[in-house]
């Protein structure tokens, strides 16, 4: 019986993500294969693990690569970026507006919500008061 190994939602990083993780597999020569997730998105994709005997295997092997993989986005979205985790509280702050300003579209949007949940929680403290 086959053992679902992995669970993927259906975007540009996850499916390049599958596409290495099947690479792997490939490379130990694991047999697998993949179920579609939901057209409406109710459901995810699967990678599935044919053999019960190989399970472990690619499990461990899924482990390590996951490992790897996200030391491999972390450092290329560092570059791409140039964020800094190790940066002081104030050049954390910089890049944070930095991108803020490179959106700003996004701030309308964000203060219209705050302001709503401002004025709801005041409206609902207001009703149990009195």
């Amino acid at each position: 019986m086959a053992k679902r190994l992995y669970s993927f939602p259906q975007t540009p990083e996850a499916i390049d993500e599958l596409a290495s993780v099947c690479a792997v597999l490939d490379e130990h020569h694991i047999r697998y294969y993949e179920t579609p997730g939901s057209t409406w998105g109710f459901s995810r994709a699967s990678l599935w693990i044919e053999d019960d005997s190989d399970a472990d295997r690619a499990r461990q092997l899924f482990a390590q690569h996951a490992q790897e993989y996200a030391l491999r986005a972390r450092e290329r979205y560092q570059q791409e970026t140039g964020y800094n985790p190790n940066a002081s509280t104030g050049e954390k702050l910089r890049f944070h507006l930095h991108h803020l300003n490179k959106r700003k579209l996004m701030i309308l949007p964000l203060l219209g919500v705050l302001i709503l949940l401002v004025l709801y929680f005041q409206m609902l403290f207001n009703l149990f008061q009195g």
